[in-house]
Formats: C-alpha cells, structure tokens, sequence
C-alpha cells in the first residue's frame, strides 16, 4: 500500500476549505466557472505539486512532470497522494464536495480513506 502523501494532502486542505468557491469536484479544472478557476482534488494536487517544485503555472495541465507521465489526471495524482486504486476512485469520481473535503481533511492527518468498491472500479 503506497504511503499518503500527507503534506501534500494538507496543502489541498488548505486550499479548498477557506476557500469552496475553488473546489468542484465534477471537473479537474474549470476555468471558465462563473467564480474563477474550479478544480476537483485532484487537480489541485498536481498543480499545487507542480508549483511547489518551481513550476510557475496556472494549470495542472503545464505540469511538466504530468505532461511527461502520459498519465491520465486521475493516476498521475493517485500517485502523487499515494492513494490505492480503491481510494482514487472513490475520491475522484464518487463523492460530492463536502464528503471529498472530509476524505482530505482525514488523510492530512494520516487516517486513510475506508470504504468497499467493487473490485471493477479500478
């Protein structure tokens, strides 16, 4: 089992709950909403990653190390939070806003997400 990322987590924490108008789980990034750029957990992780390691950009999609990975947003940030399969999938296309904060809020504090998917989920 990877290890959670939770520094990374934190920072996510600390971008999504002083501010809710940033989050939106249904996208990765929408930067056309009507209150400014929206992004879902995951891409807030691969740009806040991007931008702690000197990246000065606006989107997770200039990420270098994303854009190099070929990966999908979904895996690339699965691996940078050091979520299993289960976890990523229910965190990124299962929960609403207010049950994805909960899940971040309790990984920055080192507690892993619990619930049962089916095995076809990932």
């Amino acid at each position: 089992m990877p290890e959670l990322n939770t520094a990374l987590f934190t920072k996510v924490r600390d971008q999504i709950v002083p501010n809710p108008e940033s989050h939106e789980q249904a996208d990765f990034e929408d930067q056309y909403a009507e209150c400014g750029v929206t992004r879902c957990v995951a891409g807030w992780a691969i740009l806040i990653d991007a931008q702690e390691k000197g990246e000065g950009i606006t989107s997770f999609r200039y990420s270098a190390e994303y854009r190099m990975s070929g990966l999908a947003p979904s895996l690339f940030a699965r691996e940078l939070l050091g979520l299993t399969c289960e976890e990523s999938a229910r965190l990124f296309f299962q929960v609403d806003n207010e049950e994805a904060v909960e899940i971040v809020k309790g990984c920055a504090a080192g507690i892993r997400p619990q619930f049962a998917l089916d095995e076809e989920d990932c």
